[in-house]
């Protein structure tokens, strides 16, 4: 029983390390798009920073699609 309360647990602690860094990736995109806004429209540096939002999105997608298997490996 302890033994399956441990594997659990360490289960759990893993879920929500893998949620501190989704939270730790929403900041930096929030952070990038402040420094977006201040920037020339159409510029070279704001083109380079929207590829780079952009990324920064589509990994976050990714995080939260790989969240909902991490979830269910909980239960077992």
């Amino acid at each position: 029983m302890f033994d399956a309360l441990k594997v659990h647990e360490e289960k759990l602690d893993q879920a929500l390390q893998y949620d501190l860094s989704l939270i730790e990736k929403a900041e930096s995109i929030r952070t990038d798009v402040e420094k977006i806004v201040r920037m020339d429209v159409g510029g070279g540096e704001w083109r380079q920073a929207m590829d780079s939002l952009k990324s920064k999105v589509e990994e976050l997608d990714r995080m939260i699609d790989e969240r909902s298997e991490i979830l269910r490996g909980l239960n077992g």
